[in-house]
């Protein structure tokens, strides 16, 4: 049976890099990327985490969209890597009402610093790092109430934290 492995955790921890090449080394392996999903929306675009009824209703068809991709590739024999940001349980259970209990989740949670470093690299609007530091608490708070591995990989390489997703 094919499997379904979500990587979540704060912006820059590293989650589309570790997706990607775990989809590379699966024998079928996709990989689904939230946010490149959510920049399909051109009319219309807003902040994903904002409290409004279009923020709501665009993370929705996200969701939606990633659970179709994810069940017509299973369907076909393919494991699926999905990355998204899930730092609440109910964003969780999205995913787990429309493709099952058996998901495998990983949080990528590694410090500050590491993420504010990788920011930088990737030249980032400043609204991200103040939205970084808030999603790092939010998984911080939240990383022993969901059922999910926790990688802190503040001083692993991509390959050390693709072993250990792999071990399990």
């Amino acid at each position: 049976m094919p499997k379904i492995i979500v990587i979540t955790g704060p912006p820059g921890a590293g989650k589309t890099t570790i997706s990607m090449k775990l989809a590379e080394k699966a024998p079928k392996g996709v990989a689904i990327s939230a946010d490149r999903i959510r920049k399909m929306v051109k009319g219309g675009y807003t902040l994903p985490w904002l409290k409004t009824r279009e923020a709501k209703d665009q993370r929705r068809l996200v969701t939606n969209n990633i659970c179709d991709i994810t069940k017509n590739s299973t369907d076909l024999g393919f494991d699926v890597f999905i990355d998204d940001v899930l730092p609440k349980k109910d964003l969780i259970e999205d995913y787990k009402k429309s493709l099952g209990e058996d998901i495998e989740l990983f949080l990528i949670l590694p410090s500050e610093e590491m993420l504010i470093k990788r920011l930088r690299e990737r030249e980032e609007e400043e609204i991200m790092f103040v939205r970084t530091k808030e999603l790092r608490e939010a998984f911080f708070l939240n990383k022993d109430k969901i059922d999910w591995t926790i990688i802190d990989k503040s001083f692993l390489t991509i390959e050390e934290t693709i072993n250990i997703i792999s071990s399990k």
